[in-house]
């Protein structure tokens, strides 16, 4: 890192330092269908951090004269601001309409797997990733302003290709080929923007690296006697990566599965004269809800995950899963959820067999990807209604709670799920003695949690809901219009001012399952019928009691 650092002079780090890809070799042609209707998006409102956000992209973009304004196009596209894990905003646009008026450009890209079973036996790679290489690209002149986007400060359009168009890989994967045609199957492999290249000899390596790969650099940049030093003194700090096998047709693969808090990976080996020998190493960050699988469902995700991105190896080949745990069993007992029915169904197309592993041998290699497989993001705070899930938010414990509003043409009501520290579950059945519509009644219901949590003198709270709408508005992501949702927004801030901290998290319908179904037995007909821990009729403020069931019309 040093080296990197005392050399920064000699590279490119900014926009305007490269000139991007001549026109007469490449650009990118959208070919627009023309009997397609031509589509201009009405314009979508933000609130005014994200119109801000937008406002400085927009800036920057103008400086690195990667846009112009335009005016009266036959196509407009919104703007999509998407949050990235340093909490900055990146800006994108929504190209669907325009995307769907684009044929598709057949252009093979090559097949990972395949470039990795190149490799095989190679004594050194050296690994490359194209830095800002799609925006080098330039935008066919004629195309440019059917890439045009709305903002506050008026109308844009692209000069360079972007990430998000219809066929941009293909485009970038036909550059690349063109470049290293000379290279590419003898001593390079290149998958659209990441490179590598590849020595069977280390003593060839720095030969296959400079020539003619650094031709092609040298042609863009001045090759000083500094640059020169800069990389004699690189080369001294390629490592030698762990190397990986080649399969033999018919032969017998064994498969490693691991778990971590936020990945699963797993290791495909194979043995030759006692040793075992790895063929390919896979792992996968874990999203949303399958961070909170059991560990066996986990590791059967883990296996489904594998069958995806190695298939050409489940299919020729007979896999053994080594593992502790009782897999085979948990995927074939008829109780499993539907999930690992479905997972079950999809493995029996391939040759699985399920031993104990005796030893760890290859295992420390999937439990090294997955321990060191980084999140994708900041993770957010874990919630579950299972025992033991619950994450803590600091050093006091963190209560959970559950909420969902319902409603119907005669009465609304409200289901409460409130998790204690200690995995104990406490439930409401809210009907209200009002009619409201399905927002209203969500709001009803966030502020019913709230008392509820504030009575019992809650100090820390995770909230969850599966209201896209309610948990934006609170988290000032949406902005409130109706003059009722405002009044409701309004009590809910004031609410959250009782707790020391206090977060909501938009969750699935089929994770809010439970305070979904009281809400639901809540504004039932038939209430006698009906078994909850709490029942109250709510008109205009919380009744807190005790019993197990209390059925009062009266108000």
């Amino acid at each position: 890192m040093n080296l990197l650092n005392s050399s920064g002079r000699i590279e490119t780090y900014l926009h305007e330092d490269m000139p991007g890809i001549d026109p007469t070799i490449m650009e990118h042609r959208l070919n627009v269908n023309p009997d397609f209707k031509r589509v201009r998006q009405k314009r979508r409102t933000f609130v005014p951090e994200r119109n801000q956000a937008i406002s400085e992209e927009v800036k920057k973009l103008l400086k690195v004269d990667f846009i112009h304004e335009v005016y009266y196009p036959d196509w407009l596209e919104n703007v999509v601001l998407v949050k990235k894990a340093n909490g900055k905003w990146r800006l994108c646009v929504d190209f669907t309409d325009l995307n769907k008026a684009c044929p598709n450009d057949s252009f093979p890209l090559p097949r990972i797997d395949m470039l990795v079973e190149g490799t095989a036996e190679h004594e050194l790679l050296s690994f490359m990733d194209a830095y800002f290489g799609y925006n080098q690209i330039s935008m066919y002149t004629s195309d440019r302003e059917k890439m045009a986007f709305i903002t506050d400060r008026g109308l844009y359009c692209y000069k360079v290709m972007l990430f998000g168009l219809k066929n941009a890989g293909a485009t970038y994967q036909r550059l690349v080929n063109a470049m290293f045609k000379h290279q590419i199957g003898r001593n390079m492999e290149v998958y659209v923007d990441d490179m590598l290249v590849k020595s069977l000899k280390a003593e060839d390596h720095l030969t296959d690296l400079c020539l003619p790969f650094f031709r092609v650099l040298r042609k863009a940049l001045k090759w000083t006697p500094e640059c020169k030093q800069a990389f004699k003194e690189l080369k001294q700090y390629l490592s030698s990566p762990l190397l990986v096998s080649r399969t033999i047709p018919g032969e017998e693969l064994y498969i490693y599965l691991a778990v971590s808090t936020t990945a699963v990976s797993s290791a495909l080996i194979r043995e030759e004269e006692g040793v075992q020998r790895p063929v390919y190493f896979v792992s996968r960050t874990l999203r949303g809800v399958e961070e909170r699988y059991p560990r066996t469902e986990q590791l059967a995700f883990a296996l489904i995950m594998s069958t995806r991105k190695l298939r050409p190896y489940f299919q020729a080949h007979t896999i053994v899963v080594l593992i502790d745990q009782p897999l085979r069993q948990v995927l074939h007992k008829p109780e499993s959820s539907g999930r690992l029915m479905k997972w079950s169904v999809k493995l029996e197309e391939f040759d699985i067999q399920y031993k104990p592993r005796t030893a760890v041998k290859a295992q420390v290699l999937a439990d090294f990807l997955a321990e060191f497989t980084p999140p994708e993001e900041e993770k957010q705070p874990q919630f579950s209604t299972e025992p033991g899930l619950s994450e803590q938010m600091g050093p006091e414990v963190v209560w959970d709670l559950f909420m969902d509003g319902s409603s119907n043409v005669q009465v609304s009501g409200a289901g409460l799920v409130l998790v204690s520290p200690e995995r104990e579950s406490i439930q409401y059945a809210l009907r209200f003695g009002f009619k409201a519509t399905n927002n209203k009644a969500e709001y009803e219901a966030l502020i019913a949690g709230l008392k509820v949590a504030t009575a019992l003198g809650v100090e820390q709270l995770n909230m969850y809901t599966d209201s896209e709408l309610v948990a934006g508005q609170v988290q000032a992501e949406y902005e409130a219009r109706d003059e009722k949702i405002k009044s409701y927004l309004q009590k809910v801030k004031e609410l959250k001012n009782h707790f020391q901290r206090f977060s909501i998290h938009q969750i699935t319908r089929e994770e809010n399952g439970k305070a979904d179904t009281l809400a639901r037995l809540a504004t039932a007909l038939n209430l006698r019928s009906i078994r909850i821990y709490h029942w109250n009729i709510w008109k205009n403020h919380l009744y807190l009691k005790r019993d197990k069931l209390k059925c009062n019309k009266r108000y």
